[in-house]
């Protein structure tokens, strides 16, 4: 999966582009993505903060993870569409929305975290590697 990953929102007014490739695609189920995602879970793209490129005014929304970091989701002021993640203790990476995406087949899933968080109508494939928190648990 090489070249340009581009992503919007719903109205058109902000955007982004990456130029680099993406290093993890996992769905989160911990309560704060699921609420901010309007579902059961958050599907999101890691890419290198550094290829990340933005246009149009955004927005952010700082809260406090479950991890005790400051996670700040950036959206479009206009029609409130979440973008992408950014993450205090995670200075070197960015987490895209994957619905954000202008081609939503780029992501491929490879992981739940926060799986012990999910809704039970929230069903994730067993083909999925999970994980009861975060990556490390």
């Amino acid at each position: 999966m090489s070249g340009v990953i581009t992503g919007s929102c719903h109205c058109g007014a902000a955007g982004y582009e990456v130029r680099g490739e993406p290093q993890a695609h996992f769905h989160c189920q911990c309560t704060s993505c699921a609420r901010l995602s309007d579902s059961g879970h958050a599907a999101l793209m890691v890419v290198p903060r550094a290829a990340v490129a933005t246009r149009g005014a955004l927005r952010a929304y700082d809260y406090k993870a479950d991890s005790g970091r400051v996670v700040t989701r950036w959206f479009c002021p206009v029609c409130g569409t979440g973008l992408f993640n950014t993450n205090s203790g995670l200075s070197d990476i960015t987490m895209l929305m994957a619905s954000s995406l202008d081609d939503v087949e780029r992501f491929k899933p490879q992981a739940v975290v926060c799986a012990s968080s999910g809704a039970s109508w929230d069903v994730m494939s067993p083909e999925l590697k999970s994980y009861p928190r975060g990556f490390r648990s």
